[in-house]
């Protein structure tokens, strides 16, 4: 079966409390480790990207290692040659 279920948060906090610090697409199924992942802010900068084979989980920083402010960011993904898109936000509670 080469099916594959893809779930995203809404929301996540990266404020190293080791609760939902890193955000990712939650991959089951039997191609878990194919796929691409970007993050940008709202004005189109890339903040975050993986392929596969690397650490796919978001901490909330920039490529330079910034901590982001609380917001909404946006973010796309590609599995198994299927692209999903969507918005997660960020807050520090």
């Amino acid at each position: 079966n080469d099916s594959i279920q893809v779930e995203y948060a809404n929301i996540f906090t990266p404020n190293n409390d080791g609760i939902n610090d890193c955000f990712k697409p939650e991959v089951e199924g039997r191609f878990s480790e194919c796929y691409e992942f970007k993050v940008y802010n709202r004005w189109g900068a890339l903040l975050f990207e993986a392929v596969a084979g690397q650490n796919h989980c978001w901490d909330g920083r920039t490529k330079g290692g910034i901590v982001v402010p609380e917001g909404t960011y946006y973010y796309i993904s590609v599995v198994r040659g299927m692209d999903h898109a969507g918005y997660v936000t960020v807050v520090y509670q």
